[in-house]
């Protein structure tokens, strides 16, 4: 007498030669037509996880229920796991960095700049996110932001981060797509014109990214007389708010006035229409305010010393120090005298101005020197001599003296937007070695600019807190820990520093937190 054999469904798990372990399920009538089902890797066996990208990513399976969705807290634990943490190396991790990602992504919620940076890569936000966060929280190279998001409550925050570091020159690559940065603009443009004391008046400059990439645009480049490899950065900056409102980049060998007028464009498609620039030296030329004045837009600019502001000092500044021409700015005693004329062909309004303290430094310098000249024709001859501690401003609006220099110096903001993000937000070193990536990498840096200067904005609404740097807050809220007690955290105390930040912007710091 024979007898069937009756086999129960089962999970069939395998480990392969690359250390992971793979899942089947077999169902008990798989011999009478059912089929085998590929699960996928294991993530957790004995709770009956796994990862399938092809179906979908994380899911749960049991024989009983066969497939069933995780819900968002188990999908973000197990994120995590499936990145290579280990349940073990998790739980470990009992004390987590909390203030410092939380009082960021109150403000990029509360400013509107969470749902922005998010629809820019729907699918990757939190990975975008969680970068945003790494660039303001922790300093040094992509290859540590991982560990920084096990020791953060980041973990929990942005559960669907994938910040491993091929993972990251992946996503860096996505990021700087023409579409990608196509779709952040055309979001961040008119976020910045709903925005309370907007203007279209700009300031543009252009900084040096040293670099020894192998693309096209690292090249040799002399600005200032200071000879590196570098690419060029052009940023173009609101001038009463300091945000960033564009950047573009250009190979390090074309020089600051050839591309005005190509940033001008670009902007003007983007959407801007720019109502006033204010321009460093390095941008005067005769094509530029051509430029300029065809499109309508006013401008305010220094003129280089060239031989162009030679003649202007010498036709016009025979009478410049004289009493009805001098002005306080500052500490600083500057005589200024206006006057109409055509620069580079162009009527404009000329300010032929004089630091007093400056030129009394460089000429005992040039007296010094010239004890010390024995040949002849060696040496400033004394016509240059009086042209010392003399410079020329250029306006295509008529401004009174005493407006001009406030107004020029304006252009600090810019110079603070590239300090905050070459020194706080890494913008160099450059650590990409591709364009793509090179192009994502700015991007990145680009928003995490705009992010930290959210906070400062934030910070200077408050008496008692617009003097505190942006970084240094984000530091003193990073005192703020949590304890872990399996799906629970519980806040430790604010530190006096913390508690004024909280207090100042009424902030409601939860004293738990159930995952």
């Amino acid at each position: 007498m024979s007898r069937k054999l009756f086999v129960e469904s089962f999970i069939h798990c395998q480990k392969r030669e690359n250390g992971r372990k793979y899942a089947k399920f077999c169902p008990a009538d798989r011999k009478h037509g059912g089929k085998d089902i590929y699960l996928g890797v294991v993530i957790d066996e004995m709770n009956g996880v796994f990862y399938n990208r092809k179906s979908g990513g994380l899911f749960r399976f049991t024989i009983e229920g066969g497939r069933q969705e995780l819900t968002a807290d188990e999908r973000g634990y197990y994120e995590l796991v499936k990145k290579g943490y280990g349940k073990d190396t998790l739980a470990k991790m009992l004390v987590l960095d909390f203030g410092d990602v939380w009082f960021l992504d109150y403000i990029l919620e509360d400013s509107g700049l969470k749902q922005l940076f998010s629809q820019t890569c729907l699918e990757k936000a939190d990975t975008l996110l969680s970068l945003v966060a790494f660039r303001l929280l922790e300093t040094g190279a992509h290859c540590y932001a991982l560990r920084w998001l096990e020791g953060s409550y980041a973990r929990y925050l942005y559960p669907q981060a994938n910040i491993s570091s091929q993972r990251i020159s992946e996503f860096l690559v996505q990021l700087g797509t023409e579409d990608t940065k196509r779709v952040f603009f055309d979001a961040y443009i008119p976020y910045l014109k709903g925005m309370s004391g907007h203007s279209e008046n700009v300031l543009i400059d252009s900084t040096g990214l040293p670099n020894d990439i192998h693309f096209e645009y690292s090249r040799i480049n002399n600005h200032n007389g200071v000879v590196s490899k570098e690419a060029r950065l052009i940023y173009v900056v609101e001038r009463e708010t300091g945000l960033p409102v564009y950047f573009r980049y250009v190979a390090g060998n074309i020089v600051d006035v050839s591309t005005l007028r190509t940033t001008i464009h670009q902007l003007k498609a983007q959407g801007v229409n720019v109502s006033h620039g204010i321009l460093d030296a390095g941008y005067c030329s005769k094509k530029n305010f051509e430029a300029l004045t065809s499109q309508g837009i006013p401008f305010l600019t220094r003129l280089p010393n060239n031989a162009v502001a030679k003649d202007l000092i010498e036709r016009h500044g025979y009478d410049l120090c004289s009493k009805k021409y001098t002005l306080k700015y500052g500490d600083r005693l500057i005589c200024m005298k206006r006057v109409e004329t055509q620069v580079y062909e162009q009527n404009c309004h000329v300010y032929i101005a004089l630091d007093v303290d400056v030129m009394q430094d460089e000429q005992k310098r040039y007296l010094e020197k010239s004890t010390e000249t024995t040949k002849k024709g060696k040496g400033m001859t004394d016509e240059a001599m009086k042209r010392l501690g003399c410079f020329v401003m250029i306006s295509s609006e008529m401004l009174e003296s005493s407006e001009v220099l406030p107004l020029y110096y304006m252009r600090q903001s810019i110079e603070q937007t590239f300090d905050l993000a070459k020194n706080d937000v890494d913008l160099v070193p450059l650590r990409t070695h591709t364009e793509e990536t090179f192009r994502g990498h700015l991007l990145l840096c680009f928003m995490s600019t705009v992010a930290l200067m959210t906070v400062k904005r934030y910070l200077a609404t408050r008496k008692k807190l617009k003097n505190l740097c942006a970084k240094m807050a984000l530091k003193d809220m990073r005192f703020i820990k949590c304890d872990v007690f399996g799906r629970t955290l519980v806040m430790t105390e604010a530190s006096k520093s913390a508690n004024l930040i909280i207090n100042e912007l009424k902030l409601e710091l939860p004293d738990v937190v159930n995952l």
